[in-house]
């Protein structure tokens, strides 16, 4: 997978994560989404208003992999986070791996991000013939304090802690990753991803096993 997770990476994990939700209401969006949702354009973009055209009431989480470039160097090592809107708590959830919550760029992104969520849930979600749920322009951003074992081991580890964020958080919780490393984590996530019932690739067949 390479030490940082291409965006192509983290589209196939969130889409076999959003398959098997285990009797969580969740909604989770395309890391393409949190990419462009960065992009000054965000509010015009054909694609988010796409992925914003849907009926919200069966979900109590809406999650978005956030896509956050270096903004003194566009070729820089760039940074991934996830943002939960909670619906059933009325709030938005900031989880990053690598910065303090209380960090001046992460409420800066995160409140270009919540702009953003908010601007498209008017324009396109709240008129989706029986939404149900008030506007969210009231849902505060609410900085989650990070458990020990949820600190990323190097600056190339954002994807994976972002993708367990988005399998694992309840609103409530984090995963416990004590024991883990980063080789044991990437091996963690790459299984998950394979073994998932979601997968309906024939791996005997594609590795010429047959």
């Amino acid at each position: 997978m390479g030490r940082s997770l291409q965006t192509s990476v983290m589209h196939v994990a969130t889409y076999v994560i959003s398959q098997d939700q285990k009797g969580l209401r969740k909604k989770i969006m395309s890391p393409w989404i949190g990419l462009k949702l960065m992009q000054p354009d965000a509010t015009k973009s054909v694609m988010l208003k796409k992925a914003f055209n849907f009926l919200n009431t069966d979900y109590d989480l809406i999650l978005f992999p956030i896509f956050e470039p270096n903004q003194a160097d566009p070729k820089a090592q760039v940074h991934w986070f996830t943002m939960a809107l909670n619906l059933e708590a009325k709030k938005f959830q900031v989880i990053d791996s690598m910065r303090p919550s209380n960090s001046p760029q992460l409420i800066i992104t995160a409140n270009k991000v919540w702009a953003k969520v908010v601007s498209m849930w008017v324009k396109v979600t709240k008129n989706h013939p029986g939404c149900t749920v008030p506007a969210i322009f009231r849902h505060h951003l609410d900085y989650i304090d990070r458990p020990p074992s949820f600190t990323q081991f190097g600056s190339h580890d954002c994807g994976l802690f972002t993708l367990m964020a988005i399998q694992y958080w309840d609103g409530k919780r984090l995963p416990d990753l004590i024991g883990f490393d980063e080789m044991k984590l990437r091996k963690h996530v790459l299984f998950e991803i394979i073994n998932n019932s979601a997968n309906m690739i024939n791996w005997k067949s594609e590795l010429g096993m047959d």
